[in-house]
């Protein structure tokens, strides 16, 4: 069995955005939101973070496995 670290991975990209953005140029990071079906349950191990700068512009991360 193979181990994935897109929680992990996630994780490090959300605090690392938080921590460096020393410049105050995101206005907003999201937690990493797990990729669910309609019904709620979980369908892979991908992970989403929105991000919005301080301008109001809309990202999105994705971690996912390949």
């Amino acid at each position: 069995m193979n181990l994935v670290y897109c929680d992990y991975i996630a994780h490090v990209i959300v605090s690392n955005l938080k921590a460096n953005d020393t410049d105050h140029l995101l206005s907003s990071v999201s937690h990493p939101e797990l990729d669910l079906t309609n019904e709620g349950s979980f369908q892979s191990t991908k992970k989403t973070i929105k991000v919005k700068d301080c301008f109001g512009k809309k990202y999105t991360v994705t971690v996912e496995e390949k």
